[in-house]
């Protein structure tokens, strides 16, 4: 059985290291300021999703040009392909550009200037300047196009 005295002692010490380990969490979040830039990881996110279902539209856009319209045998593969390296260019982006805000390195985030480049152009070609543009792909490639310039 426990006398009177060891539950005294054995609380206070409990009480005690309640105190080092309260002492001890506000000294370590007191250290801690944010490393990443909150609007801009919301951004990312949500371009991540909105250029998911970007690529999905933009794909069967394709796929009812070809079948609905006259398009040129010439034309198609090339916009096609254009399309598959924005993916690439658009997947690569967005990750580059999360870790960069998360880590706060700032040659990460120049990388991810770098591919915005390319990135602003293609949806440029896609509003402006491939064979056949739909309302829809006006609609999409604009938006997408706003993401990324706000991104920058």
């Amino acid at each position: 059985q426990m006398c009177i005295r060891d539950r005294v002692s054995t609380q206070s010490t409990w009480g005690q290291f309640k105190q080092k380990e309260f002492k001890y969490q506000t000294m370590k979040t007191q250290n801690i300021k944010p490393v990443a830039s909150l609007p801009l990881q919301t951004l990312l996110y949500f371009d991540e999703i909105y250029s998911f279902v970007y690529f999905i539209l933009a794909y069967f856009c394709f796929l009812y040009k070809g079948y609905a319209l006259f398009y040129p045998s010439n034309s198609i593969g090339p916009e096609l392909v254009a399309l598959t390296c924005l993916l690439i260019f658009q997947v690569i982006r967005l990750y580059i550009g999360s870790v960069g805000n998360k880590t706060e390195a700032s040659s990460i985030v120049i990388w991810f200037i770098i591919l915005s480049i390319p990135t602003l152009i293609a949806y440029i070609f896609f509003i402006a300047l491939q064979t056949y543009v739909l309302m829809l792909e006006i609609l999409i490639n604009g938006v997408a196009l706003g993401l990324s310039l706000i991104h920058i």
